[in-house]
């Protein structure tokens, strides 16, 4: 009955005894799972100790903010990997913008047709078919690496315009200082790592074969003295740093500069301060 008080309880000294007694004996030196530090040590859930990148930025990044009441702007959905997340979330409407046509894209066909969904081929970078103050949430994965930060500054702007009081974002970008420090450790973050030891020899050989026939990824350290000339595909170096100051002179309050979902690439978390705040 509401209102009611609870009558205390009293400890049951000798199942609480009984409990610790049996932990006596039990790892010498301390329990060890692992080492929560380094991304690729082995622990006690053995090979299903590792997360795809991808979906920690998933479980980190989206689901904790999009509901069904959000509205969400994705800039650069390409075939939709990311909106079907959104999707998935319920998001109350899902603006997409692209370069390229939903066609092209072939964003129909893997995402499917929802009504929350409004899909655009964009000229620019105004974002003139959102209103103003509409969105939620903003999530960019994969496309503003490939933006000059000319054109990365001219967006941040947009998004000022149509993000509402509150908003959360977040950004991924290249930085090539970290794109060479995981380079550089290599040895330290390869999942190669996991194939240490006796048992795990044919998982090793077989590993390097693929990799000489398939070529998984062509990583090489990256200069930011390079030029700024667009390529079809390039990558421009934007870094954590410019990408905050860009931020903070549109408005937004940079949470976190690097959330660190992933060991290439930085994703911002940044926020448009309640109108009080400004």
């Amino acid at each position: 009955m509401t209102g009611t008080t609870q009558p205390a309880r009293t400890p049951d000294t000798a199942r609480q005894g009984l409990e610790l007694t049996q932990f006596r004996n039990l790892w010498q030196g301390g329990y060890y799972e692992g080492d929560p530090l380094d991304p690729m040590a082995p622990s006690g859930y053995g090979p299903f100790g590792y997360l795809n990148s991808l979906y920690v930025t998933y479980i980190r990044c989206i689901r904790p903010y999009v509901t069904a009441n959000t509205r969400v702007l994705e800039i650069g959905p390409g075939r939709g990997a990311w909106t079907r997340c959104f999707v998935e979330r319920n998001a109350g409407e899902i603006w997409a913008l692209d370069a390229l046509s939903a066609e092209h894209n072939g964003f129909w066909e893997y995402v499917g047709k929802h009504p929350a969904i409004r899909y655009f081929q964009v000229q620019d970078n105004l974002c003139a078919m959102i209103p103003d103050g509409s969105i939620d949430y903003f999530f960019s994965f994969g496309t503003f690496c490939h933006l000059s930060p000319q054109v990365t500054n001219d967006y941040v702007r947009s998004l000022w315009r149509v993000m509402r009081p509150g908003a959360r974002g977040f950004l991924m970008i290249a930085d090539y200082d970290k794109f060479n420090a995981m380079l550089a450790a290599e040895d330290r973050f390869s999942i190669t790592r996991t194939f240490s030891g006796k048992r795990q020899l044919p998982l090793r050989w077989a590993w390097k074969l693929w990799s000489l026939f398939f070529k998984p990824h062509h990583f090489v350290p990256q200069s930011a003295r390079e030029d700024d000339t667009p390529r079809p595909g390039r990558w421009y170096h934007l870094g954590i740093d410019r990408a905050t100051r860009m931020l903070n002179e549109a408005g937004f309050v940079v949470i976190d500069g690097d959330v660190g979902v992933n060991l290439r690439d930085p994703v911002i978390e940044f926020e448009k301060p309640a109108a009080s705040e400004r």
